[in-house]
């Protein structure tokens, strides 16, 4: 089989996506399909071939023939039920690391080392593993990755740099470049038989400041309850900053406590234990997701009905215990926020002044 035509096939799976969910086999064959095509333009022949780019349905590498191959070597697996979906293996995953790679050859290795210096010479988070071996495969040059990366103005980075120097104006907040931030965004997901009711919260372990704590529903899900405060008239459902130190003087660890009190006699306890590991950047969030690739695991410290086990009691009382370990990233690299109305309105009047000032 074709080595090309192998990436093409798992590269429509999604390998770098933080979630590898399964995705419909149709929509799998329709995307390895149109890939394909969009990229034959312009090709002779011999290197439609030889860049693998001669997927079709019924000739040259059949698309069935060339999933049925992968199912069977074990780089994609098939979920059955009422409509047939696949996603790609952890075998799958190092099967294609290997193909991008050239089975982790000596120019890939330093390849890979030159990023990473790149990189940490930006003070950046490290990319995801196999977006440098993507970009090795793609030829992309250090100075492709910087300019892209690095260099050229990202407006969803320069916004959520400017959201967190906003929101720490306005809850009095000042920082030190050598400070480290930690912020802390209590939610609660609620079933469906508990969306009406009227919820309470005391959050146990840090302080959360000044301003009265208030609960919110911001999200277009309303199954969603969002702590909160209320400055001036503007209202703040992005979190909190209860650490701000320099490193020597931040925790390594600490132990937080959400007590949810749902309607007249529920109540769910949610204890967690965080490490910090520092690393590139100033930021510890309880929404650790960053918006461009990264070797960071995903971590969204909720309260969800479905961790919860009963406590052996008859206090009505539910208790979750969790351990998560937060790894500190460049501010402007965070990516949350954005179903927050709130936050939506606040980008909508910082571009309707940014637009009277041009």
């Amino acid at each position: 089989m074709n080595k090309h035509a192998i990436i093409r096939a798992l590269e429509a799976l999604n390998p770098a996506s933080i979630h590898t969910h399964s995705i419909s086999l149709d929509q799998v064959t329709r995307r390895i399909l149109d890939g394909a095509k969009l990229k034959r333009k312009a090709l002779s022949k011999q290197e439609i071939t030889k860049y693998g780019l001669n997927i079709y349905p019924k000739s040259g590498v059949r698309v069935e023939d060339l999933i049925d191959w992968l199912i069977t070597n074990n780089d994609i697996e098939v979920d059955q039920g009422r409509e047939k979906k696949v996603r790609i293996t952890p075998q799958g995953v190092q099967h294609l690391m290997e193909l991008y790679t050239d089975h982790h050859c000596a120019a890939f290795i330093a390849y890979r080392d030159q990023v990473n210096d790149l990189t940490q010479r930006r003070n950046e988070t490290d990319f995801d593993p196999v977006h440098v071996a993507t970009m090795f495969y793609r030829q992309w040059s250090l100075s492709q990755i910087e300019q892209l990366y690095f260099t050229s103005e990202k407006s969803i980075q320069a916004e959520m740099q400017a959201y967190h120097k906003y929101a720490l104006s306005q809850f009095g907040l000042k920082t030190d470049d050598d400070d480290f931030l930690f912020h802390l965004a209590p939610k609660l997901f609620l079933s469906e038989e508990e969306v009406l009711e009227n919820i309470r919260l005391d959050v146990i372990g840090v302080n959360l400041g000044p301003h009265p704590v208030i609960l919110d529903r911001p999200y277009p899900n309303k199954g969603y309850v969002v702590a909160g405060t209320k400055i001036g008239n503007e209202t703040f459902t992005t979190g909190f900053y209860p650490i701000i130190d320099p490193k020597g003087a931040f925790p390594d660890e600490l132990d937080i406590q959400y007590r949810w009190t749902i309607g007249k006699n529920k109540e769910i306890v949610h204890d967690i234990h965080i490490q910090f590991e520092f690393d590139r950047g100033n930021l510890f969030s309880t929404e650790q997701s960053l918006c461009r690739s990264n070797d960071l695991p995903n971590v969204r410290l909720a309260t969800f009905p479905k961790n919860i086990r009963r406590k052996p009691s008859n206090t009505g009382s539910l208790h979750i215990r969790e351990e998560a370990t937060l790894t500190s990233f460049p501010a402007h690299l965070h990516f949350a926020f954005y179903a927050d109305k709130h936050f939506n309105k606040w980008r909508g009047k910082r571009r309707f002044i940014g637009s009277t000032h041009r």
